[in-house]
């Protein structure tokens, strides 16, 4: 028997002590989970799955509680582009400490926009069942050092018109009065050495963002961050350009829909719409996220599709002064120093 009310005022919720039925060997134990702070929900609870006497995870429990207690309950998704939302936030010139905070205020905006679109009142109960936040997570990998690799690199550069004549003009400055030959091999010098810099600047970039992603997930419940993004480089051209990311989110948009009743995805790609109206059709809302300068009621908006604007049910409207009045984020300046 089920201990407990569903609802915010009961204690700690339990489960009872069954086996999950998922054709292996699992046990679930219960176990109360940490609230999203400030949110309207029942009192969670989550099943520690077991395999062969040892565990291997922690599941949530709260949809089976709330409808074996007779109430209705919402389950909202978050499906947030991780570019698109840093560079929303450095548009904006704020940085945010705490993404559980975050996100959970994320979610209150969108609940709001979701109950006027529907017409719901204070029922039924909504939830935020997962942040499911994509992320790069490789690069293009390149041995430098290696005399292939150079030689690779020196044709493309020999073969980049563009390219050869601007360091060709740098290095023709620095070598007034040498040959063409002397000024060609310093262009290539110069560029190779460019190319360096900016390839460990990258690897660095890198290795910090899976620092933090790793710091985010040890200290918040219910994050997942996907490292699936992968940066491919353009050595000559000092540039990179994330690929695999939009798809991976538009595709777990199908993939986990048995998971949510309402996705609210943050992204400027229109890559995702497709998808967006694929959940519509079988019976989801989806719902955008836009991040605006100032407080309400401005307009002016960053990092958000029309397309996806047009094609979602609803709009959650995320203001800067608001996060930043509410201590959810902090200003920074061009150097991104508080």
């Amino acid at each position: 028997m089920i201990q407990g009310r569903c609802s915010d005022q009961s204690p700690v919720a339990r489960t009872p002590q069954r086996a999950v039925e998922t054709g292996r060997r699992e046990v679930a134990v219960s176990t109360p989970v940490r609230r999203w702070p400030g949110t309207t929900r029942c009192n969670e609870l989550a099943v520690i799955v077991m395999r062969d006497g040892e565990p291997v995870g922690r599941e949530p429990l709260i949809a089976p509680l709330c409808r074996a207690q007779g109430e209705l309950m919402i389950r909202f998704a978050l499906f947030v582009d991780g570019s698109n939302l840093f560079g929303s936030l450095k548009s904006l010139a704020i940085t945010v400490d705490d993404y559980q905070e975050f996100y959970s205020y994320l979610f209150r905006i969108a609940e709001q926009q979701w109950r006027q679109a529907v017409g719901a009142t204070q029922a039924p109960v909504a939830v935020l069942q997962r942040v499911y936040w994509y992320q790069a997570g490789s690069m293009d990998s390149w041995h430098l050092e290696d005399a292939q690799s150079q030689a690779y690199l020196k044709e493309r550069f020999d073969e980049s018109r563009d390219v050869r004549a601007e360091y060709m003009s740098h290095a023709g400055k620095l070598l007034a009065g040498k040959t063409q030959a002397d000024v060609a091999l310093k262009a290539w010098a110069l560029c190779f050495d460019e190319m360096k810099s900016w390839y460990e600047s990258k690897k660095r970039g890198l290795e910090g963002m899976k620092r933090f992603h790793h710091a985010v997930q040890s200290s918040t419940d219910l994050i997942d961050i996907l490292e699936i993004g992968h940066w491919k480089l353009d050595m000559l051209r000092l540039s990179s350009e994330e690929k695999g990311l939009d798809a991976r989110l538009a595709v777990d948009m199908v993939a986990l829909e048995a998971n949510y009743d309402v996705a609210v995805v943050v992204s400027g790609d229109a890559d995702s719409i497709p998808s967006i109206n694929l959940m519509k059709r079988r019976g989801k809302h989806v719902g955008g996220v836009e991040f605006v300068r100032g407080y309400p009621p401005e307009q002016k908006r960053r990092g958000f599709s029309s397309k996806i604007k047009l094609a979602a049910d609803f709009v959650a409207r995320i203001y800067e002064m608001e996060l930043v009045s509410r201590q959810l984020a902090k200003k920074v300046d061009a150097t991104g120093q508080v």
